[in-house]
């Protein structure tokens, strides 16, 4: 990924030479990193309160499914527009071109050979997820006085019912792939742990920008503190794999489909569930990876 200078600028004033590498610039470069990630999460909660509203008013089960549908879909485009608007405006106060912008993320056409690797780190993925949802759920819990069944649960998936069409399932796999994956993966990978990783090695990059993104779920799960710290762990899983494909193949079109597809599978697994009203494999797969999307 390219890079015009490494420095932290974001008052406008362009590119500045490099910073000795000392404690206090790489704490800065970490500073960055969360500001960045606080931005794009708390002012759609703070100054747009529009999305506030909307998600209430989607949730509101009064309203038919139609109005529910619209009003979701409203508030998520607003909040995953404004990740993306978020990193490039930080790109573009450090004096990077809309060519270098696209160089520095990467974005390249993946191959046959790419959907393969996407596959494999997906299966990878969901075994280390599988042992460490176990660990999180039979250890940390449990010694707390938590259970099992006082696991956090994300928000944003309450608006799968028995009622909600098929076609809305497809609608939400779609936002997927072209709203969520594209949007965190540009600002969390692209942007942050591109940061990071001008500054540091490529373990400690992955390693903070994994945290940030993780801790970032917090805002849309249910249940006690616990319970949701234990599900920010479970989700570091992900977010590792996510950072690895990034860093592994330089391409942000990779993460973004891994991302998608993952959440995929939790959403058919929500829905599978609800249908059948029992237990399937899909089913299985969504437990074990609850609280992904954001």
């Amino acid at each position: 990924m390219d890079a015009p200078v490494e420095s932290d600028d974001i008052t406008g004033e362009g590119p500045q030479q490099p910073e000795p590498q000392t404690i206090k610039s790489s704490l800065r470069v970490i500073g960055t990193a969360v500001f960045l990630a606080a931005v794009a999460l708390l002012t759609p909660l703070i100054s747009f309160g529009l999305i506030g509203a909307v998600v209430i008013i989607a949730f509101d089960p009064s309203l038919g499914s139609s109005a529910r549908t619209a009003a979701l879909v409203l508030a998520t485009v607003a909040q995953f527009s404004w990740f993306v608007v978020v990193g490039l405006w930080y790109l573009r106060r450090r004096g990077f071109g809309w060519k270098q912008v696209r160089s520095y993320i990467g974005i390249e056409r993946p191959s046959f050979r790419d959907g393969a690797l996407i596959l494999g780190t997906w299966l990878v993925m969901f075994i280390a997820l599988l042992i460490t949802a176990v660990i999180v759920t039979t250890v940390l819990l449990e010694l707390t006085g938590t259970g099992a069944e006082n696991q956090a649960e994300n928000e944003s998936l309450e608006f799968i019912d028995g009622g909600v069409s098929p076609l809305v399932i497809l609608g939400v796999i779609l936002g997927m792939f072209l709203v969520v994956g594209p949007a965190e993966e540009t600002l969390f990978r692209g942007v942050i742990q591109g940061r990071l990783r001008e500054r540091f090695s490529a373990a400690p990059a992955i390693g903070i920008a994994s945290v940030i993104f993780a801790s970032a779920h917090v805002f849309v799960l249910v249940g006690s503190p616990t319970a949701r710290a234990a599900a920010v762990v479970v989700l570091f899983v992900p977010s590792l794999a996510f950072g690895i494909l990034y860093e592994y193949t330089e391409n942000l079109v990779m993460p973004i489909l891994l991302h998608g597809f993952h959440n995929s599978m939790i959403v058919l697994g929500v829905y599978a569930g609800i249908t059948a009203g029992s237990e399937t494999v899909l089913t299985l797969v969504a437990g074990v990876l609850t609280g992904v999307v954001l």
